[in-house]
């Protein structure tokens, strides 16, 4: 199962299962995820949030 509660604690939010597939792949592949609304994938321990909403290409 994808979907529910953190293992680690009961305090952090629910992930949906796309967002833990996506999630889940960062963290295997070792990479980051790239996205424009970190609200959900800043609660997942260890993995590397991009926020491209604040990046820049300079």
């Amino acid at each position: 199962m994808t979907e529910g509660e953190h293992v680690a604690s009961e305090a952090k939010p629910a992930l949906g299962f796309a967002d833990s597939v996506v999630a889940a792949t960062a963290l295997v592949v070792d990479e980051p995820v790239v996205t424009d609304d970190t609200s959900d994938f800043g609660t997942v321990d260890g993995l590397d949030v991009v926020n491209t909403a604040t990046s820049s290409d300079d």
